[in-house]
């Protein structure tokens, strides 16, 4: 069976991703007892052609009509089952993940079998797992480029209903949003720059507004951190002024010292992700110039358009 299963696996691999089950289009072979049950069968019909004994020819013909209905029982078995994302969020590109996901179908199935791709085994599968629809699984994923791809397809098959036939498919699920890599360590240096803040913390001046500046401590709130300190001197500090907590991270392209287009969106991302994680909002504006506004639980919405902007658009 394990050829089987890598060549259908390297088929799966070359064609369009399969999302939902199609009875029509799955893979079957029998079994190991599907093969004895095949040879007695045979023997039966060789037995009664060679006797001209009609009743054990109707018993062999009977057999194998039943072994056929069990590879299409089989079949209807997984029909229309599909995986479903739980949280569909945006991944990070090269940044290793767990997806949870469960599968989904119309009806109840039966002996259904899954087996995942394992972790840091490429090509390579975990040994068949016995699951039920809703049943939660981690799908481990590591993308290798920004912007709309696919998981690796994940091997779904079952037994049912005797045990004859072995039918199963490759099944993929949704396709995943993909940021660029975060560079976490331009993203400092930008955000430590007089252009990190577009308003609130410092005046047109350039100087702070907050009242005064105390070492964080545990149960403070994130959003009254000064991040412009932070980014400078590398220490925990918050503002007990009346600016503070209202920090906008101003996140330019054009304020990226790089030329290479890619190296510039790895440092967007890692700034979008320090000032959510900080709880600030930020204003993005990509190579366009047009800069938008969005809160630190909008992190997401934000990393979505940096997946899918294309450059000179």
């Amino acid at each position: 069976m394990a050829l089987s299963t890598t060549l259908s696996q390297k088929i799966a691999l070359r064609r369009k991703p399969v999302l939902r089950v199609n009875w029509r289009r799955v893979y079957a072979l029998p079994t190991r007892h599907g093969i004895m049950v095949g040879l007695a069968v045979f023997g039966v019909f060789a037995i009664s052609v060679r006797i001209q004994h009609n009743m054990l020819l109707l018993l062999s013909i009977a057999l194998f009509i039943i072994f056929l209905i069990s590879v299409i029982w089989a079949a209807l078995n997984v029909h229309a089952i599909k995986g479903a994302v739980h949280e569909p969020k945006t991944l990070l590109c090269h940044v290793p993940t767990q997806v949870r996901f469960a599968l989904l179908g119309r009806k109840t199935s039966y002996d259904l079998r899954l087996a995942l791709p394992a972790l840091g085994k490429k090509g390579k599968k975990k040994k068949p797992i016995t699951t039920s629809l809703y049943e939660p699984h981690d799908l481990a994923f590591t993308p290798a480029m920004r912007g709309v791809h696919f998981a690796p397809p994940f091997m779904l098959e079952t037994h049912f209903p005797f045990g004859l036939v072995r039918v199963w498919q490759w099944l993929s699920l949704p396709a995943f949003t993909i940021a660029p890599e975060p560079d976490y360590q331009g993203a400092s240096l930008l955000m430590g720059g007089t252009q990190m803040l577009a308003d609130f913390e410092s005046d047109e001046r350039g100087e702070f507004n907050a009242d005064s500046l105390e070492t964080w401590q545990e149960g403070v709130p994130l959003s009254r951190i000064s991040w412009k300190q932070y980014a400078a001197k590398d220490r925990l500090l918050y503002k007990t002024g009346a600016a503070s907590g209202n920090d906008v991270v101003r996140l330019h392209f054009n304020d990226v010292p790089s030329q290479d287009y890619e190296a510039i969106l790895r440092v967007l991302c890692g700034g979008i992700l320090l000032a959510s994680e900080a709880g600030h909002a930020f204003e993005l504006a990509l190579e366009d110039g047009i800069s938008k506004r969005y809160n630190a639980d909008d992190a997401d919405t934000a990393l979505r358009v940096l997946a899918l902007c294309q450059k000179g658009a």
